[in-house]
């Protein structure tokens, strides 16, 4: 498939050339509307093959450029007067020798759906997840690319309290067609239901770095930080019962929403990222995996360090101790692996 290069095709070479929109490859399909100052595509997805956007062109770049951050702004203010949603999404998109925007297409998204897809949606309208979700799960078998599919089939899985499920299939639609708006809200929003708080914050970046007026996924934003503090709780709460495994997985999860809470503040959340390194370190010692608690050690010292967290010093060091006295052979190893040197003797004294 021929790329577009608007600075090499003229507006009747359109049709027919590919487009790769964030890494998402479509063909242009037929001009479903012109005007003065630009015109318009529908976009085929090349791999699902469905449509679901609209290619809007400039004709001139300069005045394109002006316009489009008018359209932006008025869209901007659009979403923020009680969410009306009256102007369509759009989404600037980096083209080469040209300027256009990406919004949603009102049309039928393939020409023809099978009977299986009327009839699941048939299903749906009457709320009858169970059933639609049967149909769905029939056709994506033999379509596992049809994201509109996907998309119905996680609603409705959400709909029956499957939000763990519903976020999976949404993954999916989103890696074919990661573009889409209510694709990626949805996604954030079944992440949320189902309590992955760094698939929320994955997920709303993506939304944000596409359709930058979009605040309609900061409510499930807001709750990342509780999220992250109840995945702890549980984590301490499971460990305390002898189930080591499952408090390392529940940590493990708390310490990724912690790392992606501080890629926009740290200090906010340092210290709770601390805590929760403290209990992988000491929870991976408990299951024998000496190795994999050195890091976590490390890193709550040097926060705790930093803040002045004598508590959470002492707490790691003694950790330390204690896996150095099993092996120490192992431990002394990743230790020199980890800070480049001889095992330093700070992180044995207390603080």
């Amino acid at each position: 498939m021929e790329i577009l290069d608007v600075r090499e095709h003229d507006p009747e070479e359109y049709e027919g050339k590919g487009i790769n929109i964030r890494g998402c490859l479509y063909r242009i399909g037929p001009q479903i509307g012109a005007g003065h100052s630009k015109i318009v595509h529908v976009l085929r997805n090349a791999r699902s093959g469905l449509h679901l956007n609209a290619l809007a062109i400039y004709r001139d770049s300069d005045s394109g450029r002006q316009e489009l951050g008018r359209e932006l702004a008025f869209k901007a203010l659009d979403d923020l007067i009680e969410g009306q949603g009256v102007v369509p999404s759009l989404m600037e998109v980096d083209l080469p020798g040209g300027v256009a925007y990406v919004q949603d297409y009102i049309g039928p998204y393939e020409p023809a759906p099978s009977q299986d897809i009327m009839a699941a949606e048939r299903l749906m309208a009457a709320g009858e997840w169970i059933g639609a979700i049967d149909v769905y799960s029939r056709v994506l078998e033999t379509q596992p690319d049809h994201t509109v599919a996907l998309f119905n089939c996680a609603s409705a899985l959400n709909s029956t309290g499957h939000p763990e499920q519903a976020a999976h299939l949404m993954a999916r639609a989103i890696d074919i067609e990661p573009n889409d708006r209510a694709y990626l809200h949805d996604y954030v929003k079944y992440c949320s239901a189902a309590e992955r708080p760094t698939q929320v914050m994955d997920g709303w970046r993506a939304i944000t770095e596409r359709y930058p007026h979009d605040t309609s996924c900061q409510l499930y934003v807001d709750k990342v930080p509780q999220q992250a503090a109840a995945l702890h709780n549980r984590g301490v709460q499971l460990a305390a019962e002898g189930h080591w495994n499952e408090a390392v997985a529940l940590t493990d999860r708390a310490i990724e929403s912690y790392v992606r809470l501080a890629e926009f503040d740290h200090k906010k959340v340092d210290q709770e990222l601390a805590e929760s390194l403290l209990n992988y370190g000491v929870f991976t010692r408990a299951i024998g995996n000496l190795i994999g608690g050195v890091q976590p050690l490390l890193q709550t010292m040097r926060i705790a360090h930093e803040y002045g967290r004598h508590d959470l010093y002492d707490l790691a060091a003694h950790a330390m101790r204690q896996a150095l006295a099993r092996d120490r052979q192992t431990v002394e190893q990743e230790l020199e692996r980890l800070t480049g040197g001889p095992v330093p003797l700070w992180f044995s004294k207390p603080s």
